[in-house]
């Protein structure tokens, strides 16, 4: 199956879901509020090596990212066990074999994922400080975080504050930014 159709294909489960993927309204805009802004961080991305998406939901942005950069290995973590399961069964109809879905709460990743992954993506998950402290174990050394906030997000935290320095920051289509976080040198 190619991209195209792996994307078309996932809107569409997304679409028919009898679960509460995405919210109502968005269900009929899932293009403009969830796909672009997934999409928007592709040229942020290597096109090898580990990535964990961290409070899958519906599986934005790391199905659009799996489907996009078929040699980067995407795992995602959504502690919901309907969602995993609506995750792991888009997985394998839409053949990405780069691709695996665990049905846990990140914090509860055992030591074997620890310093494990080049990126860290999260959106819409919770506040910055929360994020970091649940998974900057998992990253690894010259890591980075990529994730999706509100414009906003400065009232969370001064990233500084925890030994990290923002190197992006782009707004997003659908109104939010797209950060782009490393440990300071």
């Amino acid at each position: 199956m190619n991209s195209d159709r792996q994307i078309r294909y996932y809107l569409q489960r997304i679409r028919d879901a009898k679960l509460s993927l995405v919210s109502r309204l968005d269900k009929g805009r899932l293009e403009e509020r969830h796909l672009q802004p997934s999409l928007e961080a592709l040229d942020l991305l290597p096109d090898s090596g580990q990535l964990l998406d961290v409070g899958s939901g519906g599986g934005f942005p790391g199905i659009p990212i799996a489907i996009h950069k078929p040699d980067l290995s995407v795992t995602l973590v959504e502690s919901n066990t309907r969602k995993a399961s609506f995750l792991m069964r888009v997985s394998r109809e839409t053949e990405l074999n780069n691709l695996k879905v665990l049905n846990l709460r990140v914090e509860s990743l055992d030591e074997t994922h620890t310093g494990q992954y080049d990126i860290i993506t999260a959106r819409a998950v919770t506040d910055l400080v929360e994020l970091i402290e649940w998974t900057e174990r998992l990253l690894q050394p010259d890591g980075k975080w990529l994730l999706w906030k509100s414009r906003n997000w400065r009232n969370e935290a001064d990233p500084a504050d925890y030994g990290l320095k923002v190197t992006a920051e782009r707004p997003l289509g659908d109104g939010g930014v797209l950060l782009e976080l490393v440990r300071s040198q």
